[in-house]
C-alpha cells in the first residue's frame, strides 16, 4: 500500500511535487502561529461554549505536542549522559530511539492518570460547566470581526458570480497548435 501511495505521489503532476509539501508546511505554520498567539485559556474561551469537550481535548493536545518534544530531548540527554544512547550506527540509533519512546510513553501515561484524577477531584463532568474568563469582547474585537465577515462575504459573492478564481493544485498545460 505504501509503494502505491508513493508511486501516485511521484507520478503526479511535477508542479504538485512542490505545491503539496508547501501547503502542508503552510498548515503547520498556521497551527504554530495559532499556538504562539492563543493561550490555552483563550482557546477555551473561544471554543469552550460551542463544544467544551472537543475544546478541552484540542487544548490538551496542543499543549501535549511541545511537551512531548521537550521531554523526549530530556530523556535522550539523560540516556546519552549515562552511556545508553549512541548514534554510532543505525542499529544503536534505533535501539536508543526505542528506549526513549518507551520511557516517553510511560511518562505520558502516568501524566494522563494524574490529569484524570485531578479532573475527577475537581468535579469535571458531574454537572453544568461554569466558565471563568479574563477576556471580554470589546469594540476592537467587534470592528475586526465585522471586517472579517465583510471580506468573507465579498469572497463568497465574487466566487459565485465568477469574479475571482483560485486554483490550489497548479498544473502545467502545453497547447499543441
Amino acid at each position: 500500500a505504501i509503494s502505491t501511495i508513493l508511486w501516485v505521489f511521484l507520478a503526479a503532476n511535477p508542479s504538485s511535487r512542490f505545491s503539496r509539501p508547501t501547503m502542508i508546511m503552510a498548515v503547520i505554520l498556521w497551527f504554530r502561529s495559532m499556538s504562539k498567539t492563543l493561550s490555552e485559556d483563550a482557546f477555551m474561551y473561544i471554543f469552550g461554549r460551542f463544544s467544551p469537550k472537543t475544546a478541552l481535548i484540542l487544548a490538551m493536545a496542543f499543549r501535549f505536542i511541545p511537551l512531548l518534544r521537550e521531554r523526549g530531548l530530556k530523556i535522550q540527554r539523560a540516556q546519552r549522559a549515562s552511556g545508553l544512547y549512541s548514534n554510532e550506527n543505525i542499529i544503536d540509533s534505533i535501539k536508543g530511539g526505542s528506549r526513549v519512546s518507551e520511557v516517553l510513553i510511560g511518562w505520558s501515561l502516568e501524566d494522563g492518570i494524574i490529569t484524570a484524577d485531578s479532573m475527577a477531584a475537581r468535579g469535571y463532568g458531574t454537572g453544568k460547566r461554569s466558565f471563568y474568563s479574563r477576556y471580554s469582547f470589546g469594540s476592537n474585537d467587534f470592528v475586526i470581526m465585522t471586517l472579517l465577515v465583510i471580506v468573507l462575504l465579498y469572497n463568497i459573492f465574487s466566487k459565485i458570480f465568477g469574479i475571482t478564481y483560485a486554483d490550489y493544485y497548479p498544473e502545467i498545460q502545453i497547447n499543441n497548435n
